[in-house]
This record gives structure tokens, sequence and C-alpha cells, in this order.
């Protein structure tokens, strides 16, 4: 057969020895794999060919769900530190809210009898030193008291007298406030909806917590600059989570944002600054209070805290409140 006859002699002479006697067919297929039988495979049974793809197939699904599985595995993995992290941290916030509720009323009781010495003195002294040590006596006082509310207010233990309340008249009232009190050097800024944005709460614990956000702004704009509170109305379609732990719920709120042009919060301190007496300030010039009372007077009122901040250029805090429909 030409060619085709001297490559099977020659296959017979190499492999005879050790494979024996074989019929033509086992020469042919060996004559075919070996690349001499053109493009003519007729002669491979179908069946091998679905087995072989069907090992293939097979092969890549459990690669396939292999790699799945080690996805889901390492998401869950996640989704449980985070829900371990978070139990931790109610279990802290709990624990001293119980701290909070237990002590707040004697100190207070001791606080007031304190404050009825220092104003006694102070009425009844001739001696202009000893009048500026009682003053300065009472104004320790109130910022101890001030410091009570704060964590009763993280704690959710203060009483709170919710009725509707217009946000745009808060904003404007707490802007006289703060333009009373801040350095001229501080200029605010504020820009509220057009449309009255009505939510129920507490008036008063409110605007304590835009006070609060207000004076941290000020704090970190030590050479001045711009302070920004602005309000608008806020749809929100699906329930999100815009802070690790916390979630905004579908519904219309109300956002409050204040904004500064200040030092901004690095990425080292970031999740740190609404744990109770965390602070970057200098001792004595701060408790650590500020932001953890403002959350939890947010949180109180349905609404939820954000913010967003670029070091070296300023930090602007959002304020969610849900609101409420008026006639």
């Amino acid at each position: 057969e030409g060619r085709n006859g001297d490559i099977l002699n020659l296959i017979d002479s190499r492999l005879i020895r050790w494979k024996g006697d074989k019929d033509s067919f086992y020469y042919k297929c060996l004559y075919h794999w070996l690349g001499y039988g053109g493009t003519d495979r007729a002669f491979i049974p179908q069946w091998l060919l679905i087995l072989f793809g069907g090992i293939i197939l097979i092969s890549l699904l459990l690669i396939l769900n292999s790699l799945f599985m080690k996805k889901t595995i390492a998401q869950k993995t996640g989704e449980l530190l985070k829900k371990n992290e978070e139990l931790k941290q109610n279990e802290k916030l709990s624990a001293i809210g119980r701290l909070a509720g237990g002590v707040a009323h004697d100190f207070n009781n001791q606080l007031m009898s304190i404050s009825g010495f220092a104003e006694l003195i102070a009425s009844r002294t001739e001696d202009g030193e000893i009048r500026l040590y009682a003053e300065n006596i009472l104004k320790s006082v109130e910022r101890s008291a001030d410091l009570t509310r704060k964590l009763l207010s993280f704690a959710r233990k203060g009483a709170l007298v919710k009725r509707p309340v217009e946000l745009n008249s808060l904003i404007r009232e707490t802007g006289q406030v703060m333009e009373r009190s801040m350095d001229k050097s501080i200029m605010i800024e504020l820009k509220c909806h057009g449309e009255d944005l009505v939510v129920r709460g507490d008036e008063s614990q409110l605007e304590n917590a835009l006070l609060n956000l207000a004076i941290n702004a000020r704090d970190a704009m030590p050479g001045g600059g711009r302070l920004r509170i602005e309000s608008i109305p806020f749809r929100h379609s699906e329930r999100k989570q815009i802070r690790e732990g916390h979630y905004l719920e579908r519904g219309e709120y109300a956002r409050i944002t204040v904004s500064d042009e200040g030092t901004g919060i690095g990425e080292d301190i970031r999740k740190d600054i609404f744990e109770p007496f965390f602070t970057t300030k200098a001792p004595g010039k701060g408790t650590g209070m500020g932001l953890p009372s403002v959350m939890g007077t947010v949180e109180e009122h349905g609404g939820t805290i954000t913010f967003d901040s670029v070091p070296g250029r300023g930090t602007s805090f959002h304020i969610y409140l849900p609101l409420v429909q008026t006639p």
C-alpha cells in the first residue's frame, strides 16, 4: 500500500513484541492517532466522544462550583465578623447607657448642691477675687450638667418631648445662636429649602445636636472659614447601608448637612469618631461625647447620621430625619 503500508509495518515491528497480535482495527486506530489518517475520524465511536465531552464539562462545573463556594464562604465569614462587631458595639453602648442612667440622678443632685452654694458665695461676698472663683465653679457645674445631658441623650434615656418641629425654622434659630457666640472669622451660611420640612421630635434635643456639630466645625477651623448648614427633602426608595451597622430605610426624609472647610478627618480615626469619650482635642478641651450624643439624638428620632471628609479640605455631616405628613 506504499507509504501507508510502510508505516503499518513499522508499527507492527515496534509494538508487536508487547501488544501481541491485534486485529486490523487496532492498528487502524493507532495509525490514525499518529496523524497519518488525514481528516477522517469516522471510525472513532460516538459514545467515546460524548464520554470525553461529558468528563470535560463535569470538570469545568466542579471547578466553577469550587470557586463559587469559596467566594460564598468568604462573604458569609465577612458578614459574621461584621455582625459580631455590631453585637460587641451594642453591648458596649448598652453598658454605657446603664451606667449613665444609674449615676445621672445622683450626680445631678450633687451638682445642684454645688451650684447653690456657689451662687450664695457669689451673691454675698464683697471680695472680687472670691466672686470670680465662685463664678468659675458655676461654669464648671454647667459643663458637668451638659456632659450628663449628653450621656443621657447618647444612652437614649433622656425624656424626649416629641411634637412637630419645622426644621428650617430650627436651623435659622440655631444660626442666630451661632452668630452671637462664634468668632467673626467663622462665616456662617444657612441654606434652607423653600418648603417646610416637618419632623416629629424634641426641638431642644435637635437644636443641641446641630450646635454640637457646629461647635465641632468651628474647632476644625482654628484659622476661620465657612460653616454651612443646608436642608433639603430626600426620598429614599430602598433600604440601604450608609454606615457600617447603620441603615437608612425607604421613605421620605429631611437631610440636614453641616459642612466646614477645616482639617478634615483622617482615615485612621474615622471608625472611632462616634465612640463615647473619643476625642482628638487637647486634654480639658473636649469630653468626647459630642458626636455620640448627636448620634443618640438622631437615632432616637428614627433617623441616622453619616459623614464624608477630605483631609485638609473639610468635613460634611449628614443627618437624615423622617418627615411627617402635614395637613
